[in-house]
C-alpha cells in the first residue's frame, strides 16, 4: 500500500527562485505558452501595445514573428507549446475579442470570442483551450471553449472578475484570485469540464498575478498592488500553501511552465522590467500511499 517515489513535484516546497535570461523587450501583460526551457511570451505593455513574440530556450530569449494585432492583456494557452499556440482577448485600442493561433513561425488570425474583454484568463491548448473571467467593464463570469475552430459558451464562473490566473485544461481548470466588485479576491474555483465549484481560498488576496502548473498541482506567484508582491503559493487540489518568494516582487509578468519547473518572465515592478526567473524544485523522495 507503499509506494516510494522521486521526481522534482516532491521537491516543491523547498524551491527556489533564480535568475534567467532577460526578455529583449521589457513589458507587462504578456501572455505565454509553453515549458521553463521552451516557452513563448507575446504581446503585452511597454509603454503602448506590442506585437513583439519572444522564444526562451531556458538560457535566453530570441526574437521570433510578431502577433498580427498588437495588444495587451490577454490569454494565451498554458498548456500550449512553441509550436503551437493562441493569444485571444486583450486590449488594442479597445477591449478586443481577436484570436490567434501560433504553427512555429507565423500568427494567424481565427475566430474571434464570442465576448470581448481584457484581463482574460485561460486554459488549454491550441485545439482544446478554455477563456473565462475578464473585464468588459464590468467584470465578467463568462466561460468559452475553443474546439479548434470556434469558441462556444458555456457555465458562467460563480464570481466574476479580472486578471486572475488560469492553468489547467479544457476539462480541468483553475481559475483564483483576480479583481471582482469590491476589491482583490482570493477566491479559487475548479472547472470540470461543465461546471465552476469554489475551493480553497489564495492566501493572499490578489490580481495579475500569474501562474504555472495544473488543476491540482498549480503555482501562483506575483500579483498586485501597488509595486507588487513576491508571494509564491503552491495549490494542492485542496488548499494553498505559501512558499518561497520571488527574488523581485511584479505583477503581471509572463508565467510558463509547471509548478516544478516554471517561468516569470517581464512584469512591472511599478515600471516595466525585462526580467526573467526560473523557479526549480530539485528532485526529492516522496511517500505515496495508496488503497
Amino acid at each position: 500500500t507503499t509506494l516510494k517515489g522521486f521526481g522534482k513535484a516532491a521537491g516543491i516546497p523547498a524551491a527556489t527562485w533564480a535568475s534567467g535570461g532577460s526578455l529583449n523587450t521589457a513589458r507587462q501583460q504578456l501572455g505565454a505558452s509553453g515549458t521553463q526551457t521552451a516557452g513563448l511570451a507575446f504581446g503585452g505593455d511597454t509603454g503602448s501595445n506590442s506585437a513583439l513574440n519572444e522564444e526562451y530556450n531556458g538560457t535566453s530569449w530570441t526574437e521570433k514573428a510578431d502577433l498580427n494585432v498588437a495588444k495587451t492583456n490577454g490569454a494565451g494557452t498554458p498548456a500550449g507549446t512553441t509550436t503551437a499556440a493562441l493569444f485571444y482577448g486583450g486590449y488594442g485600442t479597445d477591449n478586443v475579442a481577436t484570436n490567434e493561433s501560433w504553427n512555429g513561425s507565423a500568427w494567424t488570425e481565427v475566430a474571434d470570442l464570442n465576448q470581448a474583454r481584457r484581463g482574460i484568463s485561460g486554459a488549454g491548448t491550441q485545439t482544446a483551450a478554455l477563456a473565462f473571467a475578464g473585464q468588459t467593464p464590468p467584470d465578467s463570469a463568462n466561460t468559452e471553449t475553443w474546439d479548434g475552430s470556434s469558441w462556444t459558451e458555456v457555465n458562467n464562473l460563480n464570481t466574476a472578475r479580472g486578471s486572475g490566473a488560469g492553468a489547467g485544461t479544457q476539462t480541468a481548470a483553475l481559475c483564483a484570485g483576480g479583481y471582482a466588485p469590491g476589491g482583490n479576491t482570493a477566491n479559487t474555483e475548479k472547472w470540470d469540464g461543465t461546471s465552476w465549484t469554489e475551493t480553497g481560498n489564495l492566501n493572499a488576496a490578489r490580481n495579475e498575478l500569474e501562474q504555472a502548473g495544473s488543476q491540482n498541482l498549480m503555482l501562483a506567484f506575483g500579483g498586485a498592488p501597488s509595486s507588487g508582491t513576491a508571494a509564491t503559493e503552491v495549490f494542492n487540489g485542496t488548499s494553498w500553501t505559501e512558499l518561497n518568494d520571488l527574488s523581485t516582487a511584479r505583477f503581471s509578468v509572463a508565467g510558463i511552465g509547471s509548478s516544478a519547473l516554471a517561468l516569470a518572465g517581464g512584469g512591472s515592478t511599478g515600471s516595466v522590467t525585462a526580467a526573467t526567473e526560473e523557479w526549480t524544485a530539485d528532485a526529492a523522495l516522496s511517500t505515496v500511499t495508496v488503497s
